[in-house]
C-alpha cells in the first residue's frame, strides 16, 4: 500500500510538472520551471493560476513548483 501511495504521488508530481510547462510555454514560451522559482512576480502568477484551474493545494502547488509550502501559502493571487 506504501508503495502505491508513493508511486501516485511521483506520478502526480510528474503530471503537475508536464501541465505547468504547457503552461508556461503559453504564457512565455523560453521560460523554464527553475525561473518561476527565481522570478518571484511570475512565480505569484503560476501560484495564482495553479490555484484556481487546476486547483490545487498549496502543499501541491509546492511539490510541483519545488519551493516551500510556506512561499505557495503566502503568495497572494
Amino acid at each position: 500500500m506504501l508503495l502505491f501511495i508513493k508511486e501516485a504521488r511521483g506520478r502526480f508530481q510528474k503530471e503537475g510538472q508536464e501541465y505547468l510547462k504547457v503552461y508556461l510555454k503559453t504564457i512565455r514560451p523560453a521560460i523554464k520551471i527553475e525561473a518561476v522559482k527565481e522570478n518571484p512576480q511570475l512565480r505569484k502568477e503560476v501560484i495564482a493560476h495553479l490555484r484556481t484551474n487546476p486547483k490545487l493545494s498549496q502543499r501541491k502547488i509546492a511539490e510541483i513548483l519545488g519551493i516551500d509550502k510556506n512561499i505557495a501559502e503566502k503568495t497572494k493571487a
